[in-house]
């Protein structure tokens, strides 16, 4: 989803900027040889970077589940016909602020997450072209 598409455009455009200051024409040194601790901070950025924008989504996709799963009947000013309905009647009713309720909390829980998937990713990926 557009969780992913962010993340990995996040992820890659901020390797490649990081992955120049490493490389060495005469020596050819590629990604291969970058510091695990390149990939956990490039994966936390993208993973914390792809949370933040991401945020108003997930929230309005979070209360649909909970307005069907909840079995009381909703006022229609408040019930979210789809997400695109949901978005606008968020911002109207709620501002920024409420776009962006719970952000910290999802961006504490992604940075981690995404960092040490990406550097493993990474790790495993350099191993695996070596025995192949």
């Amino acid at each position: 989803g557009p969780f992913s598409a962010l993340y990995f455009t996040f992820y890659e455009q901020l390797k490649r900027k990081i992955e120049r200051s490493y490389f060495d024409r005469a020596q050819e040194t590629y990604v291969s040889q970058m510091p695990t601790s390149v990939f956990l901070f490039c994966g936390a950025v993208a993973g914390a970077g792809a949370s933040f924008f991401t945020n108003p989504l997930d929230l309005v996709k979070l209360r649909m589940q909970v307005q069907r799963q909840s079995g009381r009947e909703v006022p229609s000013a408040e019930r979210y016909l789809h997400t695109g309905d949901g978005l606008v009647k968020l911002a109207r009713s709620e501002g920024l602020p409420g776009m962006l309720r719970g952000v910290g909390a999802r961006m504490a829980f992604h940075a981690p997450a995404t960092a040490i998937g990406m550097a493993l990713f990474e790790k495993l990926k350099t191993v695996t072209y070596a025995i192949v």
